[in-house]
C-alpha cells in the first residue's frame, strides 16, 4: 500500500511541473497571484510566480520523505506520511492548475479548495489513528 502512495504523490508532484513545461508560452506577463473575499484578482505578479507551487510542493515532498525515513517508525507510521504526502501533492496540483487557469483568463474556483483538503487530512489522521490503537490493542 505505500508504494502506491508514494507512487501518487510523485505523479502529483511531476504533474505540477508538468503542467507549467507544458502551458508556459500561453500565459502571459502580468499574472493575479491573490484574490480577495469575492473571488477578485488584488494582486498581481510575473509569471515565473507559477513556479513557486510546485518548488514548495517539491521540497514540502522531500521533507516529508525524509521524516518517512526516520528510525524506530512502524509501519502504520510509514503509511500515514505516504498517505499524508499524497494528499498534500495532490491539492498542490489542483491548486497550480487552478492558478495556471486564472493566469490564462480562466476562472480561478478556488472555492472551498482549503476546507476540502482540511477535512481530507484530518479524515486521513484519524483513519491512521484509529490504526494505530487497533494495533496496540491486539
Amino acid at each position: 500500500m505505500r508504494k502506491v502512495l508514494e507512487a501518487i504523490a510523485l505523479a502529483a508532484l511531476l504533474a505540477m511541473f508538468a503542467m507549467l513545461a507544458v502551458y508556459s508560452d500561453m500565459v502571459p506577463n502580468r499574472i493575479p497571484i491573490h484574490w480577495d473575499a469575492a473571488g477578485a484578482p488584488d494582486r498581481w505578479g510575473s509569471k515565473e510566480t507559477l513556479w513557486i507551487f510546485p518548488m514548495v510542493g517539491a521540497a514540502v515532498y522531500l521533507g516529508l520523505s525524509i521524516a518517512g525515513f526516520v528510525r524506530r517508525k512502524t509501519e502504520i507510521v510509514s503509511q500515514l506520511m505516504s498517505a499524508v504526502k499524497v494528499v498534500t501533492m495532490i491539492s498542490f496540483a489542483v491548486m497550480n492548475r487552478q492558478k495556471l487557469d486564472a493566469a490564462m483568463g480562466h476562472n480561478p474556483g478556488f472555492g472551498g479548495m482549503l476546507a476540502i483538503v482540511m477535512i481530507v487530512l484530518m479524515g486521513v489522521g484519524l483513519v491512521y489513528m484509529r490504526r494505530g490503537q487497533r494495533q496496540q490493542e491486539s
